[in-house]
């Protein structure tokens, strides 16, 4: 492939209609995490739901709590490199079967899939794939 590589993570300059993926945010920044105050609220939330932190069992569990969830939420490094499409390409491109694991933004439950994706190249094309 020919041209000059563009990071979609890099602003990118010209019209929204000249650049559909201008408002495609990967991934957010994250805030930064208070594991201490975490692990307190973490105790709180199983003593308020009847389970003893003084149980053996359950001593660290407050912190195991707090690391567990702090990379749970912790999103993973993304760099989506596009190029020229200077070969013209115009058929659709699939990527299948691609492993996904997120949070539930309404309970913060983990849940893992697959997802397919496709997409009909432009004037830019994606880099290899590296979605997976």
């Amino acid at each position: 492939m020919a041209g000059d590589p563009t990071p979609i993570s890099q602003p990118i300059t010209g019209q929204p209609e000249q650049r559909p993926h201008a408002a495609l945010r990967i991934v957010h920044e994250p805030a930064g995490v208070d594991l201490a105050a975490a692990e307190r609220a973490a105790g709180e939330f199983l003593r308020a739901l009847g389970m003893s932190t003084d149980a053996e069992g359950l001593r660290r569990t407050p912190r195991r709590m707090a690391q567990a969830y702090a990379e749970l939420f912790s999103p993973r490094p993304f760099d989506l490199t596009t190029f020229p499409n200077d070969e013209g390409y115009d058929e659709l491109v699939l990527a299948r079967g691609i492993p996904l694991r997120s949070v539930c933004e309404h309970h913060l439950l983990p849940f893992v899939g697959v997802a397919h994706v496709g997409y009909l190249p432009g004037e830019r094309i994606l880099g290899p794939m590296r979605f997976r």
